[in-house]
């Protein structure tokens, strides 16, 4: 048997954006509110650790990590479909 290798790859998404790149993403995407809150939190003036959403959410840095990969996913798929 062969053993695969899976890797997860990085997606390279840039939280640094203008507030017309920020509002498309949020009328696009369909974010749920905690996703919406994490995606706030990130491209705010003010841009949060994760460590510091995750004291702020209630949540384990773990589960912050994997809502953000879910924005990034749906960020992509919203950027592909417009």
């Amino acid at each position: 048997m062969q053993e695969q290798n899976k890797k997860k790859k990085n997606l390279k998404v840039n939280f640094n954006m203008i507030k017309s790149d920020k509002e498309f993403y949020l009328n696009n995407c369909n974010f749920t509110k905690v996703q919406e809150d994490i995606f706030n939190d990130l491209t705010g003036k003010y841009p949060l650790s994760i460590i510091q959403i995750s004291m702020k959410e209630n949540m384990s840095d773990r589960t912050v990590s994997r809502v953000i990969r879910e924005i990034k996913l749906k960020m992509i798929k919203a950027i592909i479909m417009k």
